[in-house]
C-alpha cells in the first residue's frame, strides 16, 4: 500500500470571502515494517474546486534508512528491543550507539538510534556466509532485512546493502558502525 505510514491531516481552514477559502494540511509519515532502506515519494496537488486556478503540485520524498530507528519519548534500548523483537541481547544495540553513555537513559522523542552496522554484500555472498562471518543467523538477518526475499544457499546480489545484527556483544573486526 503506497499510503502505508502516510498521512495527511487538515489543520485549518480560512475563510478569504466572496466564495474563495485556503486550507492547511500537515503531512506526516512514520515507516512500517518493511521500509528500510527505501525511498518513497508522495505527490501532493492542490488547486481549486472549479478547475479556474492551475493546481500546485509538490513531491515529498523520504528516504528510511537502514538499520537505523527512531525512538519514542522515554523508551530504552532495552524497551525498545523487546518491543520490536530486533534482539534479545540489547548490548548489541548499545554496542552500535556510542554516544549513548547509560543503556537504561530514557531517550528522547526523535533520537536516532543505530541497530547494528550495514554490510555491503560481497560476490559469492550467501545469507549463510554472511551470517557466519558475522557470528549470527540467517533467520536474524531476514528478520531486520524485511526486503530481502532469499533462500540461505543462494548467492545475493553484489553490492546490496544489509542491517547486521550480531547475536553476540562483542564487535566484529569486519563491522563498520559508521
Amino acid at each position: 500500500d503506497a499510503m502505508a505510514g502516510a498521512r495527511l491531516e487538515m489543520v485549518g481552514m480560512e475563510d478569504l470571502g466572496m466564495g474563495w477559502s485556503e486550507a492547511a494540511y500537515h503531512f506526516s509519515y512514520t515507516p512500517v515494517r518493511g521500509d528500510e532502506g527505501s525511498l518513497k515519494e508522495w505527490t501532493l496537488s492542490c488547486g481549486d474546486d472549479q478547475g479556474v486556478d492551475h493546481s500546485l503540485t509538490a513531491t515529498v520524498s523520504v528516504r528510511t534508512r537502514l538499520c537505523s530507528y527512531t525512538a519514542a519519548e522515554g523508551e530504552t534500548l532495552s524497551s525498545m528491543t523487546r518491543k520490536y523483537q530486533l534482539s534479545t541481547n540489547w548490548l548489541n544495540v548499545w554496542n552500535a550507539n556510542p554516544a549513548l553513555s547509560d543503556p537504561d537513559l530514557h531517550l528522547g522523542a526523535a533520537t536516532v538510534v543505530k541497530l547494528g552496522p550495514t554490510y555491503t554484500v560481497r560476490a559469492g555472498d550467501t545469507l549463510s556466509s554472511i551470517a557466519a562471518e558475522f557470528s549470527t543467523t540467517v533467520k536474524k538477518l531476514l528478520a531486520v532485512n524485511p526486503g530481502v526475499n532469499m533462500v540461505p544457499g543462494e548467492e545475493m546480489m553484489a553490492g546490496t546493502p544489509l542491517c547486521i545484527l550480531a547475536c553476540t556483544n562483542q564487535n566484529s573486526p569486519s563491522m563498520n558502525y559508521k
